[in-house]
């Protein structure tokens, strides 16, 4: 038996109508409003997000597999300019009820409680792992300049980056000395 069901913000899978037979499963279209911004980093997760996900009464509970589309905002840590990006994860996930987990069964297995699969739950911590450490509008953004602030992308600065003090030392060989004839 496989059933296909499509909604906005079906956020949680009922296993009720394969609960009673191993090999039956569900079929979930959805599209999801995940909701989900972290101020500190600059990421906020745009809505919608499309899922398609599929949960199967295995041997030794439910399986969940899926894949979910969406995009982000997120700030380039180049240049501090906005940007939106598209991004697919695929997940796959075990479920055990309750009192079958109680007994120890498997630590790689969640809890299914009340016969419900949270999807945004799963989904969101797929989506966390996968946004990439460092955010670029482009592979070739130029950022900004580390003295005026200009972006660099947008236009040239005319400013003289200072000395490297590590080579300070150095300079000194070029001044010129007292002594000799000129001096």
């Amino acid at each position: 038996l496989t059933s296909y069901n499509t909604g906005v913000n079906a956020l949680k899978i009922d296993i009720t109508p394969i609960k009673e037979g191993k090999g039956l499963s569900l079929v979930r279209d959805v599209e999801l409003d995940l909701a989900w911004e972290d101020r500190e980093a600059g990421i906020r997760l745009l809505a919608p997000w499309r899922v398609h996900a599929k949960v199967v009464h295995a041997e030794a509970g439910y399986l969940l597999t899926g894949k979910a589309q969406g995009s982000y905002m997120a700030w380039c840590d180049r240049c501090l300019l906005p940007l939106e990006k598209e991004m697919a994860v695929t997940f796959s996930e075990c479920f055990v009820p309750v009192y079958q987990g109680e007994q120890g069964n498997d630590d790689e297995c969640r809890l299914l409680e009340n016969d419900q699969i949270d999807l945004k739950e799963v989904i969101l911590e797929k989506i966390i792992l996968e946004l990439p450490m460092k955010h670029l509008c482009s592979t070739e953004c130029a950022g900004l300049c580390p003295h005026c602030g200009v972006n660099l992308n947008e236009e040239t600065c005319a400013c003289k980056a200072p000395p490297d003090p590590r080579l300070s030392k150095l300079s000194q060989l070029l001044e010129p000395k007292g002594g000799g004839q000129n001096g």
